[in-house]
Formats: C-alpha cells, sequence, structure tokens
C-alpha cells in the first residue's frame, strides 16, 4: 500500500515569529523533522501545507494577523528539505 506524509503549516509565523507563534509547535519541530528525513530516506511522497492569507483577509477579524503572504511568517521552516518532486500547497 503506498502512503504519503502530509506536514501542515509548519511556518515561521507558527514557530519562530508573530503573533501566532507557539514554543509548544517550536518544540515539535525536531520531531517533525526527523520524520521528514525518514519520509525523504524512504522515497515517500511527502506534501506540505502552508496557511497563507493576504494583507485584508476577513479571518484577521477572527485570529490575529498571521502568515501574511509574502512575509517571513508565511515562509515554511522545512522549505530546504522540499525536493523539486514534493508539492507545497499554499
Amino acid at each position: 500500500m503506498a502512503s504519503a506524509l502530509i506536514v501542515v503549516d509548519v511556518q515561521n509565523g507558527f514557530l519562530r515569529e508573530g503573533n501566532l507563534a507557539s514554543e509548544r509547535c517550536l518544540d515539535a519541530l525536531p520531531a517533525i523533522r526527523d520524520e521528514v528525513e525518514r519520509a525523504l530516506a524512504d522515497g515517500e511522497r511527502m506534501f506540505f501545507t502552508a496557511d497563507t492569507h493576504e494583507p485584508d483577509d476577513p479571518e484577521f477579524e477572527v485570529f490575529p494577523e498571521h502568515c501574511v503572504r509574502g512575509t517571513h511568517e508565511a515562509e515554511l521552516v522545512l522549505g530546504a528539505t522540499i525536493e523539486s518532486d514534493q508539492e507545497a500547497a499554499r
């Protein structure tokens, strides 16, 4: 049976900086990196998601501004790990 790893929103805006950054998320990064490295070694397909917003996103009426397109916050922390045959959805 084929399998895939889905890595969800591992972005600067949730791990390192900004209104929604959290130490708990940052603490999970080593385990996430290990799993990504395992998947790469096994040739497993991976998908990365990135929570990305326009500056005037209506979501900011409910949640603080975060991960605005084109900002450092919106960048994937694992960006260097994504290879040409992997996919990132924004």
